[in-house]
């Protein structure tokens, strides 16, 4: 059919005359998946010659540079059709990809803006405005323009996938949610529009507390997997696969399965260990919860005193005492003032030394108590197991006037408190 066309303008000695001719073949060759650049650029050189201020003309030639990768030459015939209709936005928004495609991104914004003062709906211009604050990761400005390409442009699949793409980067992800659970009833749907499903109901139903959602996050991810190259899962497949299992009930070995296998996938995620460390926290096996602590702990570029503070709760339960006490210390170092540091490392050391023959113990909680008796009703569970400690210590140290003390606030705040009960009438025997 391209030969047909071109052949109605052929002279005797086989030239092509029509550049309209010319220039329509040549856009068609690489306007199309499969581009068949040679033949369009032989056909725009010879549109170029007949017609060299063609507006259409130039800009297709610019085309058929931009796939050839000859950024220069195609700035140069689309700066030449600028000159030729300087309100016409298509030239612009030509140039304009260009610089997107070197992320030239302030130049990049410089054109557009040409284009968009010309015709403000021009759809090209728009759609580029939304690459271009996408590649900037400003997904809500992406949002906008893309928005208003689809108002000015066809509504097709494709459109309707990149859409829902930013919508996911702009956390957007109930509206990307809706607008996925009709995309993947379309025909030849994109399969990696599963991935996103199965992110976006995590998402969905951590912000809503809807736990419907996480059983049908699973059966997206595993499809996805299922269907897709194994060099195309990623990291953060697995990880969202775990997240899901880690919220349906049963399922926190498979979640840590899964947490583990994205950690292998890609170890700089650092920030897994803890959440598989939490899980298996939850599921009281504490020597592999430490494990995954220390690990995050070793690796994360930046460690809180929440993080030393799990690890001690994960070791003392654990019972590996040791450990939990050089993490409490830590809390205590980074925050001096902070109280439950003290009561935690307190119960540590009453596991090291349950003779009480030190005094470690004894400092921790009586630190911890001089902090927390200003707000007894809040501390009052904990304040009774400090005061309880510190009375035995006086009691194991012949100090029974001292122990008293202790043992009555006990009772004042737990008149039924047996230990201290038996302890204070042995102390009152003496």
């Amino acid at each position: 059919y391209f030969n047909k066309a071109l052949s109605f303008s052929k002279t005797r000695d086989g030239l092509i005359s029509d550049p309209k001719a010319l220039q329509l073949v040549a856009a068609a060759l690489v306007g199309t998946e499969n581009k068949v650049t040679e033949d369009a650029l032989v056909y725009i050189k010879n549109a170029v010659e007949l017609a060299p201020k063609n507006y259409d003309v130039l800009v297709s030639a610019g085309d058929v540079y931009l796939e050839l990768n000859n950024a220069g030459e195609a700035a140069n015939h689309y700066e030449k059709a600028e000159a030729i209709q300087p309100k016409n936005p298509k030239a612009f928004t030509r140039v304009a990809e260009i610089w997107l495609r070197v992320k030239n991104y302030e130049t990049t914004l410089t054109d557009l803006n040409k284009a968009l003062a010309i015709d403000s709906n021009y759809a090209p211009a728009l759609k580029l405005m939304s690459e271009l604050y996408y590649k900037s990761k400003k997904y809500e400005i992406a949002k906008y323009y893309y928005t208003k390409y689809l108002q000015n442009s066809e509504i097709s699949l494709a459109n309707r996938q990149r859409f829902v793409r930013i919508l996911f980067n702009a956390k957007e992800y109930e509206n990307a949610l809706t607008d996925l659970k009709e995309i993947i009833l379309i025909p030849n749907h994109d399969v990696f529009m599963y991935r996103m499903i199965g992110y976006s109901y995590y998402e969905v139903a951590e912000i809503k507390k809807d736990a419907t959602m996480y059983p049908l996050g699973v059966s997206a991810l595993e499809k996805f997997i299922a269907t897709v190259p194994s060099d195309k899962i990623i990291a953060s497949d697995y990880e969202y696969l775990g997240k899901h299992y880690s919220r349906i009930a049963g399922k926190d070995s498979l979640a840590v399965a899964y947490i583990n296998k994205a950690i292998e996938t890609d170890p700089s995620k650092v920030d897994l260990n803890k959440d598989a460390g939490q899980i298996l926290y939850r599921l009281k096996r504490f020597d592999q919860s430490i494990v995954f602590y220390e690990r995050y702990i070793a690796n994360a570029p930046k460690v809180s005193i929440n993080d030393y503070f799990l690890l001690g709760m994960t070791a003392y339960f654990g019972k590996q005492y040791p450990k939990a006490d050089s993490a409490f210390a830590k809390v205590i170092g980074m925050k001096p003032n902070y109280a439950d540091g003290y009561y935690w490392r307190g119960n540590v050391q009453a596991n090291l030394d349950t003779q009480a023959k030190d005094t470690i113990g004894f400092s921790s909680y009586n630190t911890y108590i001089s902090m927390a008796e200003s707000n007894v009703e809040k501390n009052k569970k904990n304040l009774i197991v400090a005061y309880n400690y510190v009375a035995t210590y006086y009691i194991l140290h012949d100090n029974n006037k001292e122990a008293k003390v202790y043992l009555q606030k006990v009772l004042a705040l737990d008149p039924t408190n047996k230990q201290a009960t038996t302890y204070l009438k042995e102390v009152e025997k003496k």
